[in-house]
Order: C-alpha cells, then sequence, then structure tokens
C-alpha cells in the first residue's frame, strides 16, 4: 500500500502540471487565432486602450507573457516531483534502515534473555512473532505518503465546497466526516480481536508445520504421517475462517458507512438544488459539488484503509512487544569486573535453588574444588547433577548461597570474562546447520585447519569425518541430523579441546559413544584435563574411579563425599550403585 501511495501521488502532481500546461499552451494558441482573426476591428482595440498604446504591443506583451507563464508553471511542477520523489525515497530509506534496526534490536534482545527464558520458549512462536511484526516499519511511511496526502485532500475540498455554499453545506460536512470517523474508530477494537485470532491461527499453523517437520522420524516411525496432514489441514482452515470472518465483518463497516455517504450526498445536492432555485446559486454550482464531493469521499475512504491497516500492523506486533518485555535474570550488573583468573578454584557455599520456585533442584550444596582438581558428580537421573554445573556457568543464579571461582562471586563478575575460561561439553550436543570445519571451530572461527584436524583426532573423530563427502566441508544439517549422537557428543568434545578452557565441564560426555571409542575419548580427556579444574557426570562410575573427589547428589542434596575407596568403605549411596552396575555387568557377561 506504500508503494502505492507514493507512485499515485507522484503520478497525481505530474498528471496535474501536465495537464496545466496543456491549457496554458491551448490558451496561447487559441490567443493567437483570436488576435489574428480580430486584427481589422483594431479600431474596437484602440477605445479600449486608454493609455492609447496599440492592440500590436499589448499582444507582442501577451505573447511573451505566455511562454512565461508555461515555462514557470512547467519549471514549479518539476520542482513539485523532484521534491516529493526525494521526500519518497529519503521515507523508505528510513523504512528500511528501521526495519533492520528493528529487526537487529529484537534478535539481539532475545539472545541476550537469560536460560529460563530459553529452556521454556517455543522456537516457532519467537520468530514468527519477529516476522509478523515486520510490517510496523511501514507504519510512518504509510503516514507521510497515504494518511497526510489524504487529508489536505479532505480539507481543501471542505474548504471549497464550505466557500461556495456557505454555512449549512459545511455543517453537512464537519458532520458527515465526524460520524463517518466515529464509525472507523468504534470498529477498531473488535476488528482488533479478529485480527488477534487471525495471528492465532498463524501461529498454530506455523508450530504445527514446524513441529511435524522437524519430527519427521518419529511421524514416519510411528506411521503417523495422514494425521500430521490432517493437523495442517485443520489449522489451515482455522485461518480461512477466521479471514472469512475478517472480510465480512469489513463488508458490513463499508455497507454502513457508504450508506452514510450517500445520505450526505443526496442531503447536499438537495441543499444545492434549493439554493439554485432561489438564484443563490448558478447551475455551473451542482457541477461543482459533485466533482468536489469525490474529493471528500475519496480521502476518507483512504483515511478508513490506513487506519484499518495500521490497526492489524499493531496487533501483529503485540506478540514481539510481550518478547521485548521480558527481561534476562542472569546479566552484568552495573558494578561487574572481569574475573581475576588464578589457577580455577571452584566453591559452592550454601547453594539453593529452584526452577520454578517450588520443588528445589539445588538444596543447601556445599563444597569445594581445589584448582586443577577433578571432581565427579554421581547420582541418579533428574537428581541436580547438571543444574550444579548450570549455576558454575551461570545460566542460572542461586535463590540463596553463592558460587565462587578464585574467592570471586559469578554474579558480580562480567560474564564473557569467566566463561571464556570454562568449557562446557554437554550430553546432548547440538551443532549448527553448517559445516563441519565451521562447527569445530566455533570458539575462534578465525582458527586453521590444521589445528581443527588435530582437535577432532584427540576426539576420535578424524577418521568418521573422512568418509563424508566433503570431508570438512560436508554440512551437518539442521540440529546435526547427519551425525549420530556419538558423532555430534565428539564434534562437542574437539570444540572444547581447541577452546583450551582453564575450567572443564563434562555431562555425560561419553554416553552416546561405544566402549571402544569411549576409551580414545577418555585419554584425549585425560590431557585436556590435566592441570584444570574438571567436573565429570557420569553413569558409568568405572569411568570416574580416578577422580579426586566424587560427589553424590540425591534429590538436589550432596549426600556423600570423597574419592572412589572412601565412598566405597561408607557402604552407602555410592556402594549401592557401584554394586548394580557390578551385577548388569556381571548379568551382561553371563548372557553373553
Amino acid at each position: 500500500m506504500g508503494i502505492a501511495a507514493e507512485t499515485s501521488l507522484t503520478a497525481s502532481i505530474l498528471v496535474y502540471f501536465v495537464i496545466a500546461s496543456a491549457f496554458i499552451l491551448w490558451k496561447r494558441l487559441h490567443g493567437q487565432k483570436s488576435s489574428e482573426i480580430g486584427q481589422p476591428a483594431r479600431s474596437s482595440d484602440e477605445e479600449e486602450n486608454p493609455h492609447g498604446e496599440s492592440s500590436d504591443t499589448q499582444d507582442r506583451d501577451a505573447g511573451r507573457a505566455r511562454p512565461f507563464r508555461l515555462k514557470r508553471t512547467l519549471l514549479v511542477g518539476i520542482l513539485l516531483v523532484t521534491v516529493v520523489t526525494i521526500a519518497e525515497a529519503t521515507v523508505r530509506g528510513l523504512q528500511l534502515g528501521g526495519f533492520m534496526k528493528d529487526a537487529d534490536d529484537a534478535y539481539d534482545h532475545i539472545l541476550n534473555l537469560s536460560a529460563d527464558f530459553h529452556d521454556s520458549k517455543t522456537t516457532s512462536y519467537v520468530w514468527s512473532a519477529m516476522y509478523q511484526a515486520r510490517s510496523t516499519v511501514g507504519l510512518i511511511h504509510d503516514v507521510a505518503f497515504s494518511i497526510g496526502p489524504s487529508v489536505i485532500d479532505l480539507i481543501a475540498g471542505f474548504v471549497v465546497l464550505y466557500a461556495l455554499f456557505g454555512d449549512y453545506m459545511g455543517l453537512l460536512i464537519l458532520a458527515t466526516i465526524v460520524i463517518f470517523l466515529w464509525l472507523t474508530t468504534n470498529a477498531i477494537s473488535p476488528r482488533a480481536d479478529l485480527y488477534r485470532k487471525h495471528a492465532d491461527c498463524f501461529y498454530d499453523e506455523y508450530l504445527q508445520m514446524l513441529d511435524s517437520t522437524q519430527n519427521w522420524y518419529t511421524v514416519s516411525e510411528f506411521n503417523q504421517i495422514p494425521y500430521e496432514k490432517e493437523q495442517f489441514h485443520t489449522k489451515g482452515q482455522a485461518i480461512q475462517d477466521i479471514s472469512i470472518a475478517i472480510w465480512w465483518y469489513n463488508e458490513q463497516g463499508s455497507a454502513v458507512r457508504y450508506s452514510l455517504m450517500t445520505l450526505a450526498f443526496a442531503a447536499a445536492c438537495c441543499l444545492a438544488a434549493v439554493q439554485i432555485a432561489r438564484h443563490e446559486q448558478k447551475v455551473g454550482a451542482f457541477v461543482t459539488l459533485t466533482s468536489y464531493w469525490a474529493q471528500l469521499t475519496g480521502p476518507l475512504s483512504q483515511l478508513v484503509g490506513e487506519i484499518n491497516n495500521a490497526s492489524e500492523k499493531l496487533v501483529r506486533a503485540e506478540r514481539l512487544l510481550v518478547l521485548l518485555e521480558k527481561t534476562p535474570k542472569v546479566q552484568d550488573n552495573e558494578t561487574a569486573e572481569p574475573l581475576k583468573f588464578a589457577g580455577g578454584e571452584v566453591e559452592f557455599d550454601n547453594v539453593y535453588f529452584s526452577y520454578d520456585g517450588t520443588r528445589q533442584a539445588s538444596e543447601g550444596i556445599s563444597f569445594r574444588a581445589p584448582a586443577g582438581s577433578t571432581t565427579a558428580l554421581v547420582g541418579e537421573t533428574g537428581g541436580g547433577k547438571s543444574t550444579i554445573l548450570k549455576l558454575l556457568f551461570r545460566f542460572y543464579d542461586p535463590q540463596q548461597g553463592r558460587v565462587l571461582i578464585d574467592g570471586q562471586d559469578v554474579r558480580k563478575l562480567q560474564l564473557r570474562s569467566f566463561r571464556k575460561h570454562i568449557g562446557w561439553v554437554p550430553q546432548d550436543a547440538v551443532p549448527f546447520n553448517k559445516t563441519v570445519l565451521d562447527n569445530v571451530r566455533y570458539s575462534d572461527l578465525d582458527l586453521d585447519a590444521d589445528r581443527v584436524e588435530q582437535a577432532c583426532r584427540d576426539a576420535a573423530l578424524h577418521d568418521k569425518i573422512m568418509t563424508f563427502t566433503r570431508k570438512y566441508q560436508e554440512t551437518v544439517g539442521e540440529r546435526g541430523i547427519k551425525m549420530s549422537g556419538g558423532e555430534r557428543q565428539r564434534l562437542a568434545i574437539a570444540r572444547a579441546i581447541l577452546k583450551a578452557p582453564d575450567i572443564l565441564l563434562l555431562d555425560e560426555a561419553t554416553s552416546a559413544v561405544d566402549s571402544i571409542t569411549e576409551a580414545q575419548i577418555q585419554v584425549s580427556l585425560e590431557k585436556l584435563g590435566k592441570l584444570k579444574t574438571t567436573f565429570v557426570i557420569a553413569h558409568r562410575l568405572s569411568t570416574i574411579m580416578k577422580a579426586d573427589q566424587i560427589l553424590v547428589i540425591e534429590k538436589g542434596k550432596l549426600v556423600e563425599r570423597g574419592n572412589h575407596n572412601e565412598l566405597i568403605k561408607i557402604n552407602g549411596v555410592y556402594r549401592k550403585l557401584w554394586d548394580s552396575q557390578l551385577k548388569l555387568q556381571q548379568a551382561g557377561f553371563a548372557a553373553f
């Protein structure tokens, strides 16, 4: 609509001045012919010339004036078209620049939000909200090149008719405009509700499409492709139904508004007819009324369209505004300082944390991991082991207690300053849809291929990469779909090797690999973790027997602490886990 408005505005000005120029040229030619025909009647011209100037002199002056008026009109037209074109280009540039800035700001804000948001977000909701809100950047442009000119035309039409037909006509027109705009604004709220329902239906359809395509293997495994097709069709039908409802509501509003305009036009014609009958106006005034009435109805229709358009755009921006109102719970405070690294000693001091404010994920956790030591975390699934690593990396802040690195509270440190010292190998590593090379060297995209290759060798991944069609230039697919779980884990280990952190966090880093590969990776991890503060979460207790200390976590509490030999002697939770794994291994060997 914005492009059409600005184009029509320029075209209108251009056409107007072409017509004006043609009219002046026609008058000039007509004047010349009249002068030639009237030359014999010079005596009458002389009678009309009180100063005694000859008609030839007057004709020459008029002839010189007409080309001047023609040139002046053309120059003014060219000047106005140029000004409008420059204004259009300026506003269009501001619009595109505003769009880019708004998109950048929204993207920056979403990435700066904390883990509590990203752990609970729906990706389709976030990006559909950003997509639907893009149209709002054209509001200023629409005001400048659609609403503004319409208001000017409306005022001009009112002034002409008021000046020609008097107070009653002016009162009639004002009443019509007020009622017309009242009907329009009164319909904004119900229409906005319909637009919200349309946005909800669009989101549901987008979520259905994204969810089913991302989980295509699961859909195929359970033979649910027909079901997913039917679900998508249902979502699409909902969009169609609400679109028809919006169209019908708009048509009803248009019928009421244009009925009002028809009645007002009939009243204006009656008023003009009365004035003509009373000889207060000439018959030609009626033609003027019909001509200028269109200058009232056109701008009013344009205003209604722009108001409806603006309300729809603002509704589409509501979801994004909800996102922008969210604030990160974990961020640098004003007095945050860089980490003063002094070896990498880690301490948890009476730490309490809950994800939902109800169930405690960490309850009174206190321990100290000396610099360069290895600390293993064991316990039942969901007991709170990964939460400890998240608190250390400061994905979350504890509700009570402190997490310290070299005696410094991480909440008082700049995030970037201490996170660069920490390397994380998650249990479920998710690579980008990029090449293997770019995924491995993500911590430093300027690293050369030789260092990347060596890191992959250390992570027992190089040989597998060389079987790919494009080797290190192979794209791994969305969420690494082209790689197995073990390959994704080894890719994450290679990343950590290249980052060369001072504190290493391993969350089930070898859970998805076979025993032979695990043995190779363990050797690399021992080299990587040498002289580094290392935290290891493992369910296979045989992999953490050499740890300097083992922390047994149960229901968010630290129930046992010591090395392997000490905990075996206690005959507590760790001993039960150890005996259980031994029995499973023996049963497996017996079955084999």
